[in-house]
C-alpha cells in the first residue's frame, strides 16, 4: 500500500462520531449499481479519505480497505461452520463517487467468484500468534503496510428491541483502531438506519468532523445519481 498521513503510530486516545442514513434509501442504492450496502459504505469512506488527503495535499493511487467476509457455504445444527476471515478491496483514487462505486462493485463481485473465499482464522492467525510469542506483534502492527483503513459490517435487528421493559432508540457500534490505522469504520444496521462509526485517533485525524460530513454527502451524492449503462 502506499503511505499516508492516515496510517502511523496511534496513540491511546480515541474520538467517535457517526453519520447515520435511512437502511432502504441505501439498499436500493446498492441494488440500482448491482452491488451491496458493503460496497456503497466503502464507496463513502474512501471518498471520505481521499477528500482529506487531498486537503492535505496528498494524492495517493489507490486506498486498500480491508473488509469481513464469510467463509461459511453451509451449516447444520451440530455444525455451524462459522469461518470468518477478512479481504483487502484495492481502491483507485478516483474523484467522481459513481465511477468508483463502479470499480468497487466489479472488485467485490470478481472476488466473491472465486471458488475459494480468503479466511484469516487459519495460517494468518497461527503467524500473529507467533509474533506474539516473540514478542513483535504491536511492531509488525504499528508498521503494517497492508491496508488502509478497516470497516467493519454487520446486519443487526430490523426491529426496534427492548432491554428491562425499555425500548432501544439506537446502537452504535465500536471498533478497536489498531496499530497505525489511524481511523476505521464501524458499520451496524438497526431498526431501518444504517449508523457508520467513524472511531479515529484524534492526533492523527484532527478534521474527523469533516470526513464524517464527507461521508454523508458522499451518499447523498450517489444517490442523486442514475446508474451509467457504458
Amino acid at each position: 500500500m502506499e503511505p499516508t498521513s492516515l496510517n502511523r503510530p496511534t496513540s491511546s486516545r480515541r474520538r467517535v462520531t457517526r453519520v447515520v442514513v435511512p437502511l432502504a434509501e441505501v439498499t436500493s442504492l446498492a441494488h440500482r449499481h448491482h452491488g451491496t450496502v458493503n460496497d456503497i459504505v466503502v464507496t463513502a469512506v474512501t471518498g471520505a479519505m481521499l477528500a482529506g488527503l487531498r486537503a492535505r495535499g496528498e494524492r495517493p493511487g489507490r486506498l486498500v480497505v480491508s473488509v469481513p467476509i464469510s467463509g461459511r457455504r453451509t451449516a447444520t445444527a451440530d455444525r455451524l461452520g462459522n469461518v470468518t476471515g477478512v479481504r483487502p478491496v484495492s481502491v483507485p483514487a478516483i474523484v467522481d463517487d459513481e465511477d468508483r462505486l463502479t470499480r468497487i462493485v466489479a472488485a467485490t463481485s470478481a472476488a466473491h467468484g472465486q471458488p475459494a473465499r480468503a479466511s484469516s482464522g487459519g495460517p494468518l492467525g497461527l503467524a500473529f500468534r507467533a509474533l506474539g510469542r516473540l514478542g513483535m506483534f504491536r511492531l509488525f502492527i504499528d508498521h503494517q503496510r497492508m491496508v488502509h483503513t478497516f470497516v467493519t459490517n454487520l446486519r443487526g435487528p430490523a426491529e426496534p428491541v427492548e432491554l428491562a421493559a425499555f425500548r432501544v432508540r439506537s446502537l452504535v457500534p465500536l471498533v478497536v483502531t489498531p496499530g497505525n490505522v489511524g481511523v476505521t469504520f464501524a458499520v451496524l444496521s438497526y431498526a431501518g438506519d444504517l449508523g457508520i462509526t467513524l472511531v479515529a485517533d484524534p492526533a492523527i485525524v484532527p478534521d474527523q468532523d469533516e470526513m464524517a460530513q464527507n461521508v454523508a454527502d458522499t451518499v447523498a451524492r450517489l444517490q442523486r445519481c442514475t446508474p451509467s449503462t457504458r
